[in-house]
């Protein structure tokens, strides 16, 4: 078994690296965003990668817009919420991509919603985390 030790890696196409196995066939690829943002009255992005933009949208609601292009809508997302305060009720739930009847996923961007998990209702939450994968 080989070891790589690489300080950067570069494809050699306008795509990101594929790993692959010796037969050649695809076993993986890298995340294609990651962020995590601010839900509260002045939202904002903390750390990210591949996010241009978040637009408050109400409360509970946001539009998270890519840096660069998805080249289509069949990405996972996966995110988890928090909402610090002195109640405790710390059951936030992150709901990413719309729903069947209003489909938010595009190439440029996606929605999202945060809820408390007991009773459905939208909350801004302090921090809520995202991961896009295609």
């Amino acid at each position: 078994m080989s070891t790589l030790i690489a300080q950067n890696i570069q494809s050699s196409t306008s795509e990101p690296p594929v790993f692959k196995n010796s037969s050649g066939t695809e076993k993986g690829q890298l995340v294609k965003a990651w962020g995590t943002f601010d839900g509260t009255a002045t939202v904002g992005k903390l750390s990210t990668f591949n996010f241009s933009s978040i637009t408050d949208l109400g409360v509970g609601y946001y539009t998270l817009s890519f840096e660069n292009n998805m080249p289509d809508t069949n990405y996972a997302i996966a995110g988890n919420a928090i909402k610090g305060d002195s109640n405790d009720d710390g059951n936030q739930i992150l709901q990413a991509g719309g729903s069947n009847i209003n489909p938010q996923l595009n190439v440029g961007s996606f929605n999202v919603r945060t809820k408390v998990a007991s009773n459905n209702n939208s909350i801004d939450c302090d921090i809520f985390h995202v991961i896009v994968i295609r």
